[in-house]
């Protein structure tokens, strides 16, 4: 079976490692496998693991997933050496095939750094933004964690005591331990930081967490109460706060000179009719089978004495919302209940109800169900603060998208692209001829269109400036295409700095988004610009 996920990974990863690296003296290496003569090392391994995306170094910077690796690793090498000995390498389509690929890695690679990373923002003000900001890219401290949970507390004693007799926590977690999400991983829960980010499962818990970082690694800690039950802690790792690099958090840099506070509030305010919102309710949920214990569990729930947490625990409702305490729906009228479906009964029993208040039981077909009131939202507008995450991704997806149209536009001006194909019949007029198409164009669209092919096929041509001018004049008054306009008017500052026209492209680069009339020194260079009737 693992020869056949390590061919998979094979053809989802393609690496190459180089081989039997020379160690500095005093270092070791350790030998994992001989291909010929050859050899792969543990650095080898830890040396690719570390050009993984993020993601993937966890996955695989495990004893297990080293061995998939390592396989795959081996798998690479003795098909290169095959392919090799009958000359494969020196086929000519398996030569352009190479070429090709390693022409999508560069260009992959260019892509992702300044396009996707830096949103084409310039290095220098990444850099400069990173110095002047270095307390906002600090990673937090973390910690890993293998917990043991048992609702009783003899039960969770006896336990503790085995493991301070020497038994090993692994073992008493697979067999002893009550928590079904955890138990097969020897307790182990995923790495979460001091904020709380990563935490799932047991860390949610706020006991956990706060304990969690006050233990040493390697320190148990004696059965403590959590809404799970009682908890037997140990800290396997810990990793210190530390600076992110520079490397690792270009995104988060270019995110954070585009995303402004400012940028959200408007966007907020110009789509305020987005988050409109009903009245609704935040509910918990569990059944039971029975109605005595359903009835039992709302007794309980209101004294006090039992968390719902605790309660949907031992409900009859399954594993995976049992790890998480219950069901969790939020609520508008006529909406469905998770296990219930829509239910007149219980919306009548919310509806009437306060936070923290615990109603039921209602029959459904898998039991009886009990609810708390979590929280309630009025029918209203929702608010910045709690829109603001969101509304920053969704600015941050047009960003990224508006920095490759400008990455394009850049690239293909300086590299002085022209598509024939998309030019038409304009690659086989002239200037003037050109510019005639312009002057009687029965739309703005097709004007702009005119011009823009005799800037390209004519940059040196005496109209040309003239051209570049009503692009963006043409963009920003009759097609209110601001974004469009200004990138026309930039290539006017800087293909034509001696044109006539710099003052009044200005005057538009300041005045068109706020709709100011045209000043009279505007509307004479309009009017005595070439190809354009008034």
């Amino acid at each position: 079976m693992r020869r056949v996920l390590a061919i998979s990974l094979l053809v989802a990863l393609v690496f190459v490692v180089p081989l039997g690296c020379k160690v500095k003296g005093g270092e070791k290496d350790e030998v994992l496998a001989r291909i010929g003569g050859q050899i792969v090392t543990e650095k080898d391994l830890d040396d690719f693991i570390k050009t993984l995306p993020s993601d993937q170094q966890d996955k695989y910077n495990t004893e297990e997933g080293k061995k998939v690796l390592l396989d795959a690793l081996i798998n690479q090498k003795i098909l290169e050496m095959a392919a090799k000995e009958i000359g494969m390498n020196n086929d000519p389509l398996v030569k352009q095939r190479m070429e090709y690929a390693a022409m999508r890695v560069l260009i992959m690679e260019y892509y992702n750094k300044y396009i996707n990373e830096n949103l084409w923002i310039p290095e220098k003000q990444l850099k400069d933004y990173y110095n002047n900001h270095k307390e906002d890219f600090v990673a937090p401290e973390k910690v890993k964690i293998k917990c043991i949970v048992k609702k009783d507390k003899d039960a969770a004693q006896s336990v503790y005591d085995r493991l301070m007799k020497g038994e090993k926590f692994d073992v008493l977690a697979n067999n002893e331990s009550e928590d079904a999400s955890t138990r097969s991983l020897g307790g182990l829960l995923p790495e979460f930081d001091i904020t709380g980010n990563g935490a799932t499962g047991l860390a949610k818990d706020t006991k956990i967490q706060k304990k969690a970082f006050e233990m040493a690694v390697g320190e148990l800690s004696e059965p403590f109460q959590t809404d799970y039950g009682y908890v037997i802690m140990m800290v396997q790792e810990k990793t210190p706060a530390q600076q992110k690099p520079f490397d690792q958090v270009r995104a988060e840099i270019a995110k954070a000179i585009l995303v402004t506070d400012e940028a959200i509030e408007d966007y907020y305010n110009q789509n305020i009719d987005k988050y409109k919102q009903s009245e609704m309710y935040e509910v918990a949920s569990c059944y039971f089978t029975d109605r005595a214990k359903a009835e039992s569990a709302l007794v309980d729930l209101r004294a006090g004495t039992k968390s719902f947490m605790q309660v949907a625990q031992e409900s009859d409702i399954e594993d995976s919302a049992k790890s998480k305490g219950g069901y969790f729906n939020w609520l508008k009228k006529g909406g469905m209940i998770s296990a219930l479906g829509k239910s007149e009964e219980a919306e009548q029993l919310i509806w009437a109800s306060n936070v923290n208040d615990c109603v039921g039981p209602v029959k459904g077909e898998k039991g009886w169900h009990i609810f708390m009131i979590k929280s309630y939202q009025p029918e209203g507008y929702k608010q910045l603060t709690e829109m603001h995450d969101s509304i920053a991704d969704a600015l941050y997806s047009q960003y990224k998208s508006e920095a490759a149209d400008r990455a394009f536009a850049d690239l293909m001006d300086k590299y002085n692209v022209v598509n024939f194909i998309q030019l038409g019949d304009f690659k086989n007029m002239s200037a003037k001829e050109i510019m005639d198409s312009a002057k009687n164009a029965t739309n703005p669209v097709q004007a702009v269109t005119a011009y823009k092919a005799l800037v390209t096929l004519y940059p040196k041509d005496e109209h040309a400036n003239e051209a570049q001018f009503l692009i963006g004049f043409l963009n920003a008054e009759e097609l209110q295409r601001y974004d469009e306009a200004e990138k026309a008017f930039e290539k006017l500052f800087k293909d034509y700095p001696d044109s006539d026209f710099i003052d009044d492209a200005q005057w538009m680069m300041d005045n068109m988004r706020e709709k100011t009339p045209l000043s009279s020194d505007v509307q004479n260079a309009v009017s005595n610009a070439a190809g354009l009737t008034q």
